[in-house]
């Protein structure tokens, strides 16, 4: 980014592929907007070959219009924009700032979280595409090291942080309650100080139930017998051992 010097900027992986004129299509849809304007294109996940990908079309932040409403479905349904789908006019890398070089993990969406608030609209080109390689056992998004787990504590902190201090409604405090809720499943069993500090978190924010959300439904259905911490030790050992 420092040493770039177009108009648009494009973040891509080592590892992924960007469809046959999708920075194009997004050039000349943004053109067509104010300097503002953020562009999300579609992706989707594929293994081994690109013409395989399975496409991510029913992510709920597709439909959102502005920065506010991103992250509010984004912490909501556990959304996702795939970095290589986004094409940011340079002006918005400029406002946001540079990446947290602090993260290892997650720190592509902290980034673009601040990229969005700083939109004055996002704009949907689902024709512009971006496939997202997956599978990779080596790859940083797989990482579950203690320095991987806290670095996803805290860009989900600053996530939340940032979104409540541009808009502290009670629909943003409902999904950065949800957040933290989902966070803490995520963390334990590997990292039960850090999923304890995020179900304090959604307790803060006035949470009535903080029960970690977000595990596979035979996880939620063994909860009801063993209580949940249980039922992430099993499923930690599931998906260690097969």
């Amino acid at each position: 980014m420092q040493l770039s010097r177009g108009e648009f900027i494009q973040y891509l992986d080592a590892d992924d592929l960007l469809a046959t004129g999708k920075i194009a299509l997004q050039v000349q849809i943004l053109s067509q907007h104010p300097p503002l304007t953020l562009a999300m294109g579609m992706w989707g996940r594929f293994i081994e070959h690109p013409e395989q990908t399975t496409w991510a079309e029913n992510e709920a932040v597709y439909h959102a219009q502005t920065g506010i409403e991103f992250l509010q479905l984004k912490l909501e349904t556990h959304s996702m924009i795939q970095p290589g789908a986004w094409l940011t006019p340079r002006i918005l890398c400029e406002r946001a700032g540079p990446w947290d070089e602090r993260l290892s993990l997650n720190d592509d969406g902290e980034y673009f979280t601040r990229v969005a608030l700083c939109a004055q609209r996002l704009i949907g080109t689902p024709d512009a595409r971006a496939h997202y390689r997956s599978d990779i056992t080596t790859s940083l998004s797989r990482r579950r090291t203690a320095r991987a787990l806290r670095s996803l504590y805290s860009s989900e902190k600053l996530t939340i942080s940032h979104l409540l201090a541009a808009d502290a409604s009670p629909r943003s405090r409902s999904a950065a309650i949800l957040g933290w809720r989902r966070l803490a499943c995520e963390l334990y069993p590997e990292e039960p100080k850090l999923a304890l500090a995020a179900q304090q978190a959604a307790r803060a924010l006035g949470a009535e139930d903080d029960t970690p959300i977000g595990a596979p439904n035979w996880v939620g259905q063994v909860a009801r017998l063993i209580g949940w911490r249980n039922a992430r030790r099993l499923q930690f050992l599931r998906n260690r051992f097969g």
